[in-house]
């Protein structure tokens, strides 16, 4: 059996699946190799310390249990993980910003009324690296692409970008929503998986 630190992520990932003691060495190999990644994303996007750590310990914690669900045909255990990082940070911001009661309801659950761009996003960063989406992000025009490094680099709310932009948060929406199409048209030929050798 190969050592643990010549495994792929994918490997790491699919050994977690029996839930013995071989399942939870692959789990510490995974977390020693991607703790600083995560705890990086999460910092970025919760910009706090403490919650930066809870939101990393539950995104383990959603590893440990769901990594019968990780499938290697759809992207890279690392993007997989990262990705359970980044909507778990979300979900933080929006658990420490409550609906005020002038604000509509609407805006509270746009980005639940937007989950198919949000799954574009995951489309576009799924078994790619930061150098890919970048190249891709810079190719887009400035509104498009300032709308989606808000939204989703900066964890911004749709209400938000609009409102830092100046722009009507309609038009924030369809410049996201255009932008992540676009992007996932010009990603998706590198997304596809390699015939192995």
């Amino acid at each position: 059996m190969m050592g643990l630190e010549e495994r792929t992520d994918d490997e790491l990932v699919g050994g977690m699946v029996s839930a013995d003691a071989a399942a939870l060495v692959c789990f510490e190999a995974f977390y020693d190799r991607h703790y600083r990644a995560a705890f990086a994303l999460a910092y970025r996007i919760v910009a706090e310390r403490t919650l930066a750590e809870d939101v990393v310990q539950e995104a383990f914690l959603a590893l440990w249990r769901y990594a019968k669900s990780f499938s290697p045909t759809r992207g890279n255990g690392r993007t997989w993980f990262l990705s359970i990082v980044h909507h778990r940070a979300l979900n933080a911001l929006r658990r420490l910003k409550p609906r005020r009661n002038d604000e509509p309801l609407d805006d509270t659950f746009e980005r639940a009324a937007n989950e198919d761009v949000y799954g574009v996003w995951a489309q576009v960063i799924r078994g790619l690296d930061a150098t890919q989406v970048r190249e891709a992000l810079g190719t887009l025009p400035v509104e498009q692409r300032d709308a989606i490094s808000l939204a989703f680099l900066g964890g911004l709310s749709n209400t938000e970008v609009a409102a830092q932009l100046g722009v009507p948060l309609g038009t924030i929406k369809s410049r996201i929503r255009l932008g992540m199409h676009k992007m996932r048209a010009m990603l998706a030929p590198l997304t596809l998986e390699k015939p192995l050798s």
